[in-house]
């Protein structure tokens, strides 16, 4: 084969080795946070349970008190109307949408200033705000596990 017949295969190689090494990245930041990336009692409570009242059927400002806006509880309301309720479902449904803001990030840095500038970009998503773990035992703050899913 002639170099010009390969370089297509070549630049498939490359465009694909970018995304594969963020989506590796992801899962090992994701396996090494698993068990600490949130304190159910402190950080996720109000979000656990007002997913899990929304999903048995109460309605948020009627029945429900709460100070932000709508989208996110009802949006986990639904994964646990459709997954069951608890903190591994929350918890893998923000692995989900952490996924898709790095898609997202990925397709928006590669367009602006090449494959290197998004895959750093995308480094700097992951380890600074979606798998923070700057504390000896808690996540907080972080993406995966965030405080409050509507500040975040």
């Amino acid at each position: 084969m002639t170099p010009a017949l390969d370089r297509p295969a070549k630049d498939r190689a490359v465009r694909l080795a970018a995304p594969v090494l963020l989506l590796i990245a992801l899962g090992v930041m994701f396996a090494c946070t698993w068990q600490a990336s949130t304190d159910e009692l402190v950080d996720a409570g109000r979000e656990l349970y007002l997913a899990w009242r929304i999903s048995e059927g109460d309605v948020l400002y009627q029945d429900l008190y709460y100070e932000y806006g709508p989208l996110s509880p009802y949006l986990n309301g639904l994964v646990f109307k459709a997954f069951g309720p608890g903190i591994r479902t929350l918890l893998l449904w923000n692995l989900v949408l952490v996924g898709a803001v790095l898609a997202l990030s990925y397709h928006v840095l590669s367009g602006l200033g090449g494959r290197l500038a998004a895959v750093l970009g995308g480094f700097s998503f992951l380890s600074l705000f979606a798998f923070r773990l700057f504390e000896e035992d808690v996540a907080l703050f972080n993406f995966l596990g965030p405080y409050s899913h509507t500040m975040t």
